[in-house]
């Protein structure tokens, strides 16, 4: 009922089965570009550093109100925090751009395998039913038809599991293209 509620059907509304999975034969994924123009342009980091140059300039300005020459001593610190605080910014948009460039490296090599595991869980579907016809004839026993059962829940299994490590690749992705935050702990 709760579920219902949030997506907005009619709470009485009964499933028989668990709902499918939202993944296509490929995964969307939007170019390298996109992702990192979204995370530099909406990580907390690079919004800090903006925030702390503007503060810095404003300080500078303060600093160059009062001390006009550029040899003196305050004049020459109010600069140093202002280059500070602008390599600061660009070591932050290097280190993002790192942690983007790996997650969407691994996001594209496992949407990669994708296709094979399909067609290794449609080959093993059909080795199962031919096993199944030839156990109905009586030519193989029980034990190898549920030896190829077994062989086709494995093939399934795996291709859950490599659906789940791509949404969780792309959750990783956009988590860090949005306020971010350290995603090798998801």
């Amino acid at each position: 009922m709760q579920l219902n509620k949030t997506v907005g059907v009619p709470i009485e509304t009964k499933y028989d089965t668990l709902l499918k999975d939202k993944i296509t034969d490929k995964p969307y994924i939007r170019s390298y570009n996109d992702y990192l123009n979204d995370a530099l342009k909406n990580r907390a980091e690079i919004l800090n550093d903006q925030d702390t140059i503007k503060l810095k300039q404003f300080e500078f300005l303060t600093i160059k109100g009062v001390y006009h020459y550029n040899t003196q001593d305050e004049y020459k610190d109010g600069q140093f925090y202002i280059n500070e605080a602008q390599n600061t910014l660009e070591n932050d948009k290097i280190e993002i751009s790192i942690e983007i460039d790996s997650l969407y490296n691994d996001l594209q090599n496992k949407s990669k395998q994708l296709k094979s595991k399909k067609e290794n869980v449609e080959f093993t579907q059909k080795d199962y039913n031919q096993a199944l016809q030839k156990y109905n004839l009586g030519i193989i026993s029980k034990m190898d038809l549920d030896s190829k059962a077994v062989t086709l829940q494995d093939a399934q299994n795996s291709l859950k599991t490599l659906e789940r490590d791509i949404w969780l690749s792309q959750t990783k992705l956009n988590y860090a293209c949005g306020i971010g935050a350290d995603t090798s702990k998801l």
